[in-house]
């Protein structure tokens, strides 16, 4: 499991690696260089990577110590170049904000500026930033071999990608049959008459393009008998065809495809083809990899039925240790849904309740969740803030927890640096810390049921990576920060205001924004007409808005608006909107 994890983060820190934002930043400051070695490693490491986790997977019952001290290392090493790598992708962001700031203000310009100033002196340090993470990788990989850290087996790792495409148990795979057909029927029909035919599938990481892959490949429709190799560079691909495929037709699997320049791997292989008739399947999260490198339609591959998603979580219950004994029987799906949670994330993720007593909380920990808990005690003060690179902190209060609850707030914004998720809901402090604006990767953050707080401060708008922000029934805040729209990242915003109107040009420059919740704006008369500008919007909710009176007739014309839910706004006027071809549900 710890490899399944490890695999995924080192999927993500490749994403961000071969996104158009970090590119062209790491070339405006020369940094290309760092970063293609940087990713080169990690493609390395991430092929060994899943090599152990299909190795452990047949010999469960074997302990692997040394491999596992190994994994954490390698573990601690990636979440590192996620953070630096996030940190690129914040001054990426920082200088959109400031590109697109209306009509180049003189504060603007003077920040662009400073900015530009600085980029010398922050060059200098991410690229060695960068080349320390990269020697920290080789000195990782290098102790795998120096200290003998074998994958379970002692098989080579040759040995071991030869045979990863036959390790798959057909019966533990669930919900992908039809996709399986269907890739078989597209390698069987596409044409034999051109050199090579290139079947690109797309999704989004965890969906199981590879495990996919897998079957198609040893499907006896295929008639794949040759072993399946780990490509990771230009030297294996010209082995393999000088000493395999060059006089044959064949079936080649290229998974996880990051960049559409990996094309040129297509045009070796065209150059070196004898035959009509060979067939590449490619695997990728990017739409643009499947439209450079296919040579047909891409194949999308969605989500598992709800029925399929009930029969994979209990094969995955059936391996955790129960004293339900058998699941699928005796076992509600909320008990197999926590227990299959917990084994998942055991390590990662602690909860905090005040029932609790000698509270001990593991270094490598990076989610928590405070519950119920008096945040005063030193017990659970001096544990959790020496955790320095938590990314989660879920903090349900206790009642009347006052002002210790504001210090601790405070403590956790200014210790937590690398925080993805704050939830702070149901909290009674009056202030958020101005310095909220200093999480830069912040992704969510939650803040409703507030009664207490007034106002946001407007450093939250610096939050650029931010995604989510919840501030439902926080009935006392006056009005909304005075930047809002420099929250270039923001999906999904939960509002709940003491304003009559929105800021339009702060609401317009949200052009991310895909769900807008509007609950118990009493003042509330109108909805600004510039919302027709936010192209991406899915979802409106608007709820307990008693003066509103009705909606831009603009929003009628937003392609992607589907969903409208109206409650308790008995003035506002809905008609035309009822025969609005482009919404799926008028609730």
């Amino acid at each position: 499991m710890a490899e399944i994890i490890l695999y995924n983060i080192a999927s993500e820190v490749l994403e961000k690696l071969g996104s158009v934002a970090l590119r062209e930043v790491g070339l405006a400051w020369g940094l290309d260089d760092e970063l293609k070695s940087l990713e080169g490693t990690l493609c390395m490491i991430k092929a060994v990577v899943l090599s152990a986790d299909v190795a452990k997977t047949k010999q469960t019952k074997k302990p692997h110590h040394l491999l596992n001290i190994w994994l954490k290392r390698l573990e601690d090493a990636f979440y590192h170049a996620d953070n630096v790598l996030d940190e690129f992708h914040y001054q990426a962001l920082h200088r959109q904000v400031l590109r697109r700031s209306s009509g180049w203000s003189i504060q603007s310009k003077v920040q662009e500026f400073l900015l530009r100033s600085s980029t010398c002196v922050f060059r200098s340090r991410m690229g060695r930033i960068i080349r320390n993470i990269t020697d920290r990788l080789h000195r990782i990989a290098d102790d795998r071999v120096r200290f003998c850290v074998m994958m379970p087996g002692g098989r080579s790792n040759d040995e071991q990608e030869s045979s990863s495409m036959s390790t798959l148990n057909e019966l533990d795979f669930v919900g992908r049959a039809n996709d399986k057909e269907a890739i078989l029927s597209l390698l069987i029909t596409s044409s034999v008459d051109e050199k090579l035919s290139v079947i690109p599938t797309v999704g989004r990481g965890g969906l199981g393009k590879t495990t996919l892959v897998k079957l198609v490949y040893n499907s006896e429709r295929c008639n794949s008998d040759s072993p399946c190799n780990n490509l990771d560079d230009k030297k294996k691909l010209r082995t393999l065809f000088q000493d395999k495929l060059n006089s044959r037709r064949f079936l080649l699997v290229l998974d996880d495809v990051y960049y559409s320049r990996d094309r040129r791997v297509l045009s070796l292989v065209r150059f070196r083809l004898r035959h009509h008739g060979s067939k590449i399947v490619v695997t990728t999260r990017n739409g643009l990899v499947a439209s450079t490198m296919g040579t047909s339609p891409e194949y999308r591959l969605g989500g598992l039925s709800d029925e399929d998603c009930h029969e994979l979580l209990l094969k995955w219950a059936e391996k955790i240790q129960d004293p339900c004994g058998n699941l699928s029987n005796k076992c509600r799906m909320p008990e197999i849904v926590h227990d299959l949670a917990v084994f998942i994330s055991e390590k990662e993720c602690k909860g905090i309740a005040s029932y609790r007593s000698g509270i001990v909380i593991p270094k490598g920990v990076q989610h928590v969740s405070i519950h119920d808990s008096d945040c005063s005690r030193e017990e659970v003060t001096k544990s959790l803030f020496m955790l320095m690179n938590l990314r989660s902190v879920l903090y349900f209060p206790s009642q009347g927890a006052g002002a210790n609850e504001e210090t601790f707030i405070e403590r956790c914004i200014s210790r937590f640096k690398y925080l993805r998720v704050l939830d702070l809901s149901d909290s009674c402090f009056q202030v958020l810390p101005r310095y909220v604006g200093n999480l830069k990767h912040l992704r969510f953050l939650d803040l409703s049921g507030n009664a207490s707080m007034e106002k946001l401060p407007n450093t939250i708008c610096k939050l650029y990576n931010l995604q989510t922000l919840r501030i439902w029934y926080c009935k006392k805040i006056r009005k909304l920060p005075q930047n809002l729209g420099n929250l270039i990242s923001l999906k999904h915003l939960y509002l709940t205001t003491q304003q009559s109107c929105f800021p339009e040009k702060q609401i317009r420059r949200l052009t991310s924004l895909r769900t807008l919740g509007i609950e118990g704006c009493g003042n509330l008369t109108s909805l600004p007409e510039g919302i027709q500008l936010l192209t991406a919007l899915t979802t409106v909710t608007i709820t307990t808005c008693p003066k509103l009176t009705s909606l831009p007739s603009s929003m009628k014309n937003m392609a992607n608006l589907r969903n409208l839910e109206i409650s308790k706004c008995p003035n506002l006027n809905l008609s035309g909107w009822k025969h609005f071809k482009g919404l799926k549900r008028l609730h």
